[in-house]
């Protein structure tokens, strides 16, 4: 069976090249623009993860993954947190909001992030970085 993973994304271009590297991996994907809506997703679909950009309008990926575990059945799924800019976020202070690892898309390619995934989709989860 296939595992879901939710998308949540505010750049229209990373969003879609994120969906299609991991659609070619066979995971199933749903997206969302926006924290908010990536909260509305997660209630509808459960997904086995998320990923979210750090940086986004209206509800951020740290607000989102406190709101995922505080208010849906995500208590325990991993949440893998995306940023070009890791080194603006005070990352000591973010370790408590739910985040399961950070992962710094500036530099890295695809086979990274995936490498990454699976880690976090066969692991149990545990904070890091990437």
């Amino acid at each position: 069976m296939s595992k879901k993973i939710l998308v949540v994304e505010d750049d229209v271009t990373m969003r879609e090249t994120l969906t299609a590297l991991l659609r070619r991996e066979g995971f199933e994907v749903v997206t969302a623009c926006d924290g908010l809506e990536g909260f509305t997703q997660a209630q509808i679909h459960t997904p086995d993860l998320v990923i979210t950009d750090l940086n986004m309008p209206l509800l951020d990926g740290v607000a989102l993954a406190r709101k995922l575990r505080d208010e849906t059945a995500l208590a325990k799924s991993p949440i893998l947190a995306l940023s070009a800019n890791l080194s603006d976020y005070n990352l000591p202070e973010r370790m408590n909001s739910g985040i399961t690892r950070f992962y710094d898309k500036a530099g890295h390619d695809g086979a990274s992030l995936l490498s990454t995934v699976r880690n976090l989709l066969d692991a149990p989860p545990s904070v890091g970085f990437a």
